[in-house]
């Protein structure tokens, strides 16, 4: 049962949008999500290995169906020179993003009636070109704009489309019997397109098309109708992502004269829970919400889907190879530690002998032992491989936990934690104290430059006014945070916000 539940926990994760906005199924098309991208480039799922939760209820629990992924490029340091060379870029699209402010009255005087009651946010990204960037930038194949899923949901009715409600999940057949080969699975509240109905083993089966699988289930597992558009509109994501090459600033208010909170990179994701005039309400993180205009934005909607065996086997593998990752870095760390204690060891045993010998003696002894097996320079060496096998290891265990629910509060890393409770009990399983709030972990931390960050360092986000989101540096320009209660733990780019401080706990 135990192996089962960890099957259950790889399958695709599909973050939920407000019930205020209704999502139609019929206005996109079913893919499972792609999983967070790890340093080395290989595809990532956020399975979640440690102590398996039950499913049954779909949340964020669900984890993302990828490829295996591996460990050894990510936790090695991204260099100065790429830290500094992005942190130098967002401070050119700040400067841009003011110039471009400064030239919106004029460009207003321009605009239509029409054109001003629905204000454009040219001042939000970089000149005059980022406008006409974002005019042109059309979404990929398969995503809807917001104007065409307002559209198909005066069409759709849900009649054709069925949400699976089961424990676990629900194999997919080649046919419409239970005797039939296994060509897929269906977990908990994902999507699928009706192709038929057939009187098959035991009453109705649909025969049904989810992300790659197509294959018969039980009419059963499924609703339908109006029950389906209403558990839609909980279980698919509106993900908005900037369609300009340079930062978009978000506003505390829907309009471009309100308070900047942050700015958004333009390879990052964000959560969609409104709108409002011609703006997007977005929740980047649970610690921070703001508005950014539709004119840079492409809209995009995602819903959970059937797996293939092939997709599910990747799954579990990816997750497998994570919990073997942890369990190796923290092996060599072990082997770190005895190996520092040996050096130690030897060098007290050096320096009680030449205590015990004649002053010639030991003046002799001091000078033979500066690079003998007992020398500062070989605990200094010993001292380093323990400092770097303790960020690897830090980074490995917390990457066991990917998929795992947020929970505002708390501090389980299976059962759910906020940002701090995460990075707080991935520290306190290595013996350091960190504090409990973003805050206390930033006052307690020895500050280290930004650009200087190593693995296994904190990195602090502010809405403006204080600091009020924390995330572990991971290396290779990516964090590792818990996010929302729609996406629970996941891997970011470390400037998806802006971050303003850095510490470290551990030796440098």
């Amino acid at each position: 049962m135990k192996k089962v539940l960890k099957v259950v926990m790889a399958t695709a994760l599909i973050m939920s949008v407000t019930p205020t906005m209704l999502v139609p199924y019929a206005a996109v098309q079913q893919v499972p999500v792609r999983a967070e991208t790890e340093a080395d480039g290989s595809s990532m799922t956020s399975a979640q290995k440690i102590a398996p939760i039950s499913v049954s209820t779909g949340d964020s629990r669900e984890t993302a169906a990828g490829a295996s992924s591996g460990t050894t490029t990510e936790q090695k340091a991204e260099s100065k020179e790429t830290i500094a060379a992005k942190a130098e870029s967002a401070e050119a699209a700040k400067s841009t993003e003011a110039a471009a402010e400064k030239s919106t009255t004029a460009a207003a005087q321009k605009k239509t009636a029409a054109q001003v009651e629905s204000p454009s946010m040219a001042e939000e990204s970089s000149a005059a070109s980022a406008k006409s960037s974002a005019a042109s930038s059309q979404p990929a194949s398969g995503k809807k704009t917001e104007s065409e899923i307002v559209s198909a949901a005066a069409k759709s009715d849900y009649d054709n489309i069925a949400i699976s409600q089961v424990s676990g999940y629900v194999n997919v057949r080649s046919a419409a019997n239970t005797s039939s080969s296994v060509v897929g699975k269906l977990y908990n509240n994902a999507a699928a397109d009706i192709v038929g109905k057939v009187n098959g083993e035991d009453g109705e089966w649909y025969q049904i098309k989810s992300g790659n699988v197509n294959g018969y289930t039980k009419a059963e597992y499924f609703i339908t109708g109006s029950e389906a558009a209403k558990k839609a509109s909980q279980i698919g994501t509106n993900v908005a992502k900037v369609s300009v090459s340079t930062k978009l600033n978000l506003r505390s208010e829907a309009n471009t004269t309100s308070t900047v909170l942050d700015s958004l990179d333009p390879g990052s994701e964000y959560e969609v829970v409104g709108e409002d005039n011609g703006f997007y309400k977005i929740q980047v993180d649970n610690d921070l919400t703001g508005y950014v205009s539709k004119d840079y934005i492409t809209l995009s909607t995602r819903f959970k889907t059937a797996l293939t065996n092939s997709e599910d086997q990747k799954a579990a593998d990816s997750a497998a190879k994570r919990e073997q990752a942890a369990k190796a870095a923290i092996s060599t760390l072990n082997d770190a530690h005895e190996e520092s204690r040996a050096a130690e060891t030897s060098a007290a045993a050096e320096t009680t002998k030449a205590e015990a010998g004649t002053a010639a003696e030991t003046k002799s002894s001091s000078k033979s032992t500066v690079s003998g097996p007992g020398s500062k320079k070989s605990t200094s060496s010993v001292g380093e491989k323990v400092a770097s096998a303790t960020r690897s290891a830090i980074v490995a265990y917390a990457k066991q936990f990917l998929g795992n629910p947020y929970v505002y509060g708390g501090t389980s890393l299976t059962e759910g934690c906020d940002c701090s409770g995460f990075t707080q009990q991935i520290y306190k399983h290595f013996g350091i104290t960190t504090g409990r709030s973003s805050r206390d972990q930033a006052e307690k931390g020895q500050d280290v430059d930004i650009d200087n960050i190593q693995p296994g360092d904190l990195l602090f986000y502010s809405n403006g006014n204080s600091i009020n989101h924390v995330a572990m540096y991971i290396g290779n320009g990516q964090i590792i945070h818990s996010s929302t209660p729609k996406s629970g733990i996941k891997i970011s780019s470390y400037d998806y916000r802006t971050p303003v401080k850095a510490v470290t706990f551990l030796k440098k």
